[in-house]
């Protein structure tokens, strides 16, 4: 606020919540950027590499900008989630590029890049320049007909994905090879994308389809299912198991 930043507000039970899920829980907290009715368009490779170190300054490591503009204090997230509809991709190689490279520059952990397209191939939103470069691509394959959840068109667009994902490979901190993984976009509740969620049975119905998932010959970059989203997933029981407990039984059959 001290520079006029007007719009920026701290979250301080966000802050105690990522290090309460980092330290006691080990997980990883990525930022998706975008959304449904965003319009993010980079306007240049200046304006890509200026953006992500933006965001690095404001979600990274402190350091790079004064602590009273950072929404979420001291907390450090652990990467970046993209999701676009607005179909323009232009630039966005060169920002997940600007990323890597503060990445890098911090040894303490390492970082994660993710993309959310639309199971729909190719999206038009998320250039290959920036999905070769994610840890994971988890498409949403749900609320898009033609290749959704119970769909005809389901299997072919896995594959295609798959081939897209392909051998990519990240390096991480210790100079490790981190293999990009595909994971199937699917909805937690009804709510989410009422069809799609009918189309596999619901709760208890994810489990055979993680079964189906896994046993797919060829798609050797399978790396799991990613529910929409994760707390309507966690209250969203049946028999017992939240729809999340029972995508785990089907994939580690």
């Amino acid at each position: 606020m001290a520079y006029q930043a007007t719009g920026l507000l701290y979250y301080a039970s966000l802050e105690a919540d990522i290090h309460t899920c980092q330290s006691r829980f080990g997980k990883k907290i990525l930022l998706s950027i975008g959304g449904a009715t965003s319009n993010l368009i980079l306007h240049s490779d200046a304006h890509a590499i200026s953006f992500a170190n933006t965001l690095w300054a404001f979600f990274g490591p402190p350091g790079f900008i004064s602590n009273g503009l950072r929404p979420f204090g001291q907390a450090v997230i652990d990467g970046f989630d993209l999701d676009k509809n607005d179909g323009q991709p232009g630039f966005f190689g060169t920002f997940a590029t600007a990323l890597r490279a503060n990445f890098a520059a911090d040894l303490t952990k390492d970082y994660f890049l993710s993309a959310a397209p639309q199971c729909v191939y190719l999206d038009p939103s998320v250039p290959q320049a920036y999905l070769s470069q994610c840890n994971f691509v988890w498409p949403q394959f749900f609320n898009n007909p033609a290749c959704e959840v119970g769909s005809i068109g389901l299997v072919d667009s896995v594959f295609q994905w798959s081939r897209t994902v392909g051998d990519s490979i990240v390096s991480m901190r210790d100079s490790s090879a981190f293999r990009t993984r595909l994971l199937i976009g699917i909805p937690g509740c009804l709510q989410a994308a009422p069809i799609t969620f009918l189309r596999f049975g619901g709760v208890r119905g994810v489990q055979l389809l993680a079964t189906q998932l896994r046993q797919l010959i060829g798609l050797v970059n399978l790396g799991g299912l990613m529910i929409w989203d994760g707390p309507q997933g966690l209250e969203n029981i049946q028999d017992g198991l939240s729809i999340l407990g029972w995508a785990k039984r089907g994939l580690r059959g």
